[in-house]
């Protein structure tokens, strides 16, 4: 029973597998047919605002030098001055502005320097109002004096704006624009390119600049969606007849008003009597690019239903082919059974591998790494020998996932051990490895011994060779390897001073003789604790020898060294080691010199102990390399 709930999982694994892949290829296409759809549309947007944007600059050419003279009176004029020039703009440019509205033209207005409005042709008893408040356009020209297009809100109008600098003897005197009715550029679409379209506005955007009876006036909610508005139809018939097409198509109000209220463009796939339509929503960008209204298109689609055709039947076919492989999965669940009980039987860490395909574990493999199978396992780490961490004395995959079995049994004795690091546990763990050849089938059961413990237990032995044993710092075999290391570092890299530090304690021999070695290693121990609880940890501590002690301080100079042992110094002095005399320390302090061998260095440090001993005891002599302080 259980083999064949195996089979039916492997089953559905695969045919989930290739599902997805056709899945993934009819998304694409529809994807690359959506982008294409969005392109056109973009194109023809442009396209349709083209014709509004040849009048309105044929309006400026015809104008611009008239308005740009009047605005430069304006601005020097007193109010019944202003006011006279407003009527005469409205006297001459009327019948402009009236066959304007016979093509869409909502509104023409002129803007003083200060991005006032001067006048306004629809709604003309309103003037002098500050715009720049409100309109990120008008903020714009007065700072740039430069061209600009694009739908936008205003205070009493919403349209597509064409925008124009007025200049008059090279000084500019403010601005015109003419607007064009949403509905205007959406019927010229629809009779350039068929199909039937519209523009929203988000509510909010209209809150912004409009008073809400100016909002209700010019525009209406847009049925499916509150938060937008759409522009009143004032009895257009391709506006209209956009009206009924969207309703006809019966997408939810929930579905469209989600759509609107993302940012990139969204394509809908509606059928309908048994065609396709492509519903898109694309955001259009204002002449503020912090906002954007939406351009909704209904066009026909004449590619899905083609890809979908294509996708059913690929989808029967495959599943077809997944029933043959049935007996495939078969034989491969007998092979896997044949050698399980081989495997989980071992403690150590076992898998059967022809080096690039991992075909078994035994249950020690899987639950060191925290995996439930083989391919959770692949797709987590992919090849076993990607886990070897690379470390000397250690074997470390730099080879392809197929060679690296070959690798491995070439090598012998400490390189056929591994370091690999837990999952689990985040801990590192070191195996012996054993490569056998699997049969005559060109696999190889390896297995991995943990032998972590065993290597523990060795470098603990090693380290307790560099320990001092009494005081439990470093030894005089570790400081003289250390300071090789130091010297060749400096020489190589000269990044920052090494400063070397020798003390001893004063008349240590006398502790000992009159009051025992058991209270002399008592003052010895307490001795280092004082010193290492005011040293770095990155600074090296080490006994010498007897009651000699060395310290090797990188990052730091030899003055600043020997204000650090002055307090290392004082801390011995008044400290209570339990004894009856006061206990004091000499030092002596140089640094790593370019040309320095460590017998010159401990030969040098020496010396400036003995000066100070000489002195007095109880001090500390220091120098750079050349003289002593």
């Amino acid at each position: 029973m259980r083999r064949h709930w195996i089979n039916i999982l492997v089953l559905i694994i695969l045919f989930v597998g290739m599902v997805g892949w056709l899945t993934a290829q009819k998304n694409r296409k529809l994807r690359n047919i959506e982008n294409q759809t969005v392109e056109k549309l973009l194109e023809e947007f442009r396209a349709a605002t083209t014709p509004f944007t040849t009048l309105a600059k044929l309006f400026y050419e015809q104008s611009n030098e008239a308005l740009a003279r009047t605005m430069q009176i304006a601005s020097t004029g007193d109010a019944k001055t202003r006011h006279a020039l407003r009527e005469k703009i409205l006297d001459r440019f009327y019948p402009m502005y009236r066959n304007g509205t016979l093509l869409g033209l909502m509104q023409m207005q002129v803007h003083d320097p200060e991005g006032r409005s001067f006048v306004r042709f629809r709604h003309s008893e309103l003037f002098g109002d500050d715009l720049t408040s409100i309109r990120p356009s008008i903020r714009d020209m007065v700072r740039s004096h430069r061209f600009l297009e694009g739908c936008e809100a205003g205070r009493y109008s919403f349209g597509y704006r064409h925008i124009f600098p007025l200049f008059y003897d090279g000084k500019y005197t403010g601005s015109v624009e003419w607007v064009w009715r949403s509905i205007a550029v959406t019927g010229m679409m629809s009779r350039l390119f068929g199909g039937d379209y519209g523009i929203v506005i988000p509510t909010e955007e209209l809150n912004e600049t409009m008073s809400p009876e100016t909002i209700r006036d010019f525009s209406e909610p847009f049925p499916l969606c509150p938060d937008f508005r759409i522009e009143k139809t004032h009895a257009q018939y391709d506006a209209i007849r956009f009206r009924k097409t969207l309703r006809a198509l019966q997408i939810p109000a929930t579905t469209i008003c989600t759509a609107l209220k993302q940012d990139s463009a969204r394509i809908l796939h509606v059928a309908q009597n048994g065609q396709y339509k492509f519903l898109v929503i694309l955001p259009i960008r204002d002449i503020d690019t912090n906002r954007s209204d939406r351009l909704i298109a209904i066009k026909n689609d004449p590619y899905s239903a083609t890809i979908l055709s294509t996708y059913h039947r690929k989808l029967r076919y495959y599943s077809l082919l997944m029933l043959l492989l049935i007996g495939i999965i078969y034989l491969s669940y007998r092979k896997e059974m044949f050698v399980r009980t081989l495997l989980d039987s071992q403690k150590d860490l076992v898998v059967l591998t022809s080096g690039s395909k991992l075909y078994d574990t035994n249950r020690s493999f899987l639950e060191f790494f925290g995996v439930k199978n083989i391919k959770e396992f692949l797709r987590t780490y992919g090849c076993v020998c990607r886990q070897f961490l690379a470390k000397e004395g250690y074997y470390s995959s730099h080879h392809d996932d197929a060679r690296w079995i070959e690798a491995l049994s070439s090598h012998s004795g400490q390189e056929k051990r591994v370091i690999m690091r837990s999952p689990i546990d985040g801990k590192e763990r070191i195996f012996l490895v054993s490569v056998r050849r699997f049969g005559k089938t060109g696999l190889h059961v390896v297995s991995f011994r943990d032998i972590t413990e065993l290597e523990r237990e060795k470098r603990h032995l090693q380290l307790e060779s560099v320990r001092d044993h009494l005081t439990q710092i470093y030894n005089k075999r570790a400081f003289e390897h250390y300071l090789r290391e130091k010297i060749q570092d400096y020489r190589t890299f000269h990044r920052f001073e090494v400063s070397v530090v020798m003390f001893d304690l004063d008349d240590f021999k006398r502790i000992n003789d009159t009051y025992g070695h058991t209270a002399g290693d008592r003052v010895l121990r307490r001795l280092t604790r004082i010193v290492r609880g005011q040293i770095r940890k990155s600074d090296f501590f080490a006994r010498w020898g007897g009651d000699e002690f060395m310290i090797v301080m990188e990052g730091i100079e030899p003055a600043q060294a020997a204000r650090i042992m002055d307090k290392i110094r004082l801390s011995v002095e008044n400290a209570d080691f339990d004894v009856p005399e006061r206990i004091t320390c000499s030092f002596g302090i140089t640094a790593i010199g370019d040309n320095d061998t460590l017998i010159e260095i401990i030969e040098r440090v020496d010396k400036l102990l003995y000066q100070a001993k000489e002195k007095g005891k109880n001090q500390i002599v220091w120098d750079t390399g050349g003289g002593g302080r």
